[in-house]
């Protein structure tokens, strides 16, 4: 069975479009966060796209996997959550600092 891409992302001519796929509610789950975060680099890198929307398959999302920080938390594994943590802080600063509208 082929690996299903966690974010999709389109480009045409100036307009780039990252779109999350994590069936059903687009939860921002590790996968996802490492996955926005390519996206997001490779937009920033690329000089022809000046617009960036961000949205989500069906509808945007509901916010983090709390099954995955919930384990996290169960298995009381501090480095795990400190990474998971590192990532979610880290997409806000790229979306800031692309450089695009």
């Amino acid at each position: 069975m082929p690996e299903v891409k966690k974010v999709d992302l389109i480009k045409r001519n100036e307009l780039g479009i990252v779109v999350i796929q994590n069936p059903v509610y687009n939860t921002l789950s590790t996968e996802v966060f490492i996955a926005l975060k390519t996206a997001l680099e490779d937009l920033k890198n690329d000089p022809a796209i000046k617009v960036v929307i961000i949205t989500g398959k069906g509808l945007f999302s509901v916010g983090a996997e709390v099954k995955e920080i919930w384990q996290i938390a169960k298995d009381n594994d501090l480095t795990k959550g400190k990474e998971l943590l590192a990532l979610a802080n880290n997409i806000p600063n790229l979306i800031e600092n692309l450089g695009k509208q």
